[in-house]
């Protein structure tokens, strides 16, 4: 079943897209425009979908800068092959990083915590990394995404306790959308939080 990104005026780049090549033109991202998306089964995720450029839209509803909105550019690609296996101490599932970019995005503007360089392009500490949790058998059990090349260090552990995430509850051809926290180490009752939108403007390769 195909799915599309919950973006009020913004029709799905298969109907309304305006093709030049591999882009897609897309009209002004607003608060108005970007809802909550509902939950998609995790079966449903097609992970490969994930590559490619997109506008983006940060809506924060709750922290220090609840009511307001952050708009930028997320380039998204494919790990390494030899990159993507993650290690987890629970052996009952499978945790990969399949999906890796970069966030052009005013982090402040919405509250959330800088992890690191968002825009970092390095394999083992990419600015932004998609990791996807399955069982045994294959079946995708939840993606979820650190923003911050400090989130995404292979071979640390971050013990300040501060993150970025955003939580996909959605993947598309024309977008991804889901929900997003984030929270400076070593505070309590400081989180931000809100939901994103993500519009595909270009292919990924």
């Amino acid at each position: 079943m195909r799915t599309s990104v919950v973006v009020r005026g913004l029709l799905p780049v298969a109907v309304a897209g305006v093709l030049s090549a591999c882009h897609h033109r897309v009209a002004p991202m607003t608060a108005a425009s970007c809802e909550p998306a509902p939950a998609q089964g995790a079966l449903d995720m097609n992970i490969a979908q994930l590559p490619g450029t997109y506008a983006v839209i940060f809506v924060a509803t709750g922290g220090p800068r609840a009511g307001q909105t952050a708009t930028g550019r997320m380039i998204l690609r494919p790990q390494d092959p030899a990159m993507v296996a993650v290690g987890h101490p629970d052996t009952s599932v499978l945790v990969s990083q399949p999906t890796i970019g970069q966030l052009d995005l005013a982090l402040e503007d919405v509250g959330a915590t800088r992890m690191g360089d968002p825009m970092a392009a390095n394999d083992t500490m990419p600015g932004v990394g998609f990791y996807v949790t399955r069982l045994r058998n294959g079946e995708v059990r939840g993606v979820v995404a650190r923003v911050g090349s400090g989130s995404n260090a292979r071979g640390m552990m971050l013990f300040d306790g501060g993150y970025f995430a955003l939580y996909v509850r959605s993947i598309a051809t024309d977008g991804i959308a889901g929900g997003w926290a984030s929270a400076p180490g070593g505070t309590i009752g400081q989180e931000a939080r809100g939901h994103f939108c993500a519009v595909r403007i270009a292919d990924g390769s």
